[in-house]
């Protein structure tokens, strides 16, 4: 198992991007839990702005800094 904090294996940040927008797809769908959304809100953010698995990019990552805050 690979993904951002490399606790189950390699550290692998694409896939935890992956992983993190998948599960904001999910949960706009089900509407289900405004903590986990303000916590994968926030790993985007971190990804964006550090550029984790994507490319860094500061007004993405504020963007999803606001929507943590929102669902908080």
């Amino acid at each position: 198992m690979y993904g951002f904090y490399g606790d189950a294996g390699e550290k692998d940040y694409g896939l935890a991007f992956e992983y993190y927008q998948e599960a904001v797809q999910l949960l706009n769908e089900t509407n289900d839990d405004d903590d986990i959304m303000s916590d994968i809100y926030y790993r985007l953010a971190l990804c964006w702005y550090k550029g984790y698995g994507t490319d860094q990019d500061i007004l993405v990552a504020f963007h999803y800094i606001n929507e943590a805050l929102e669902n908080k």
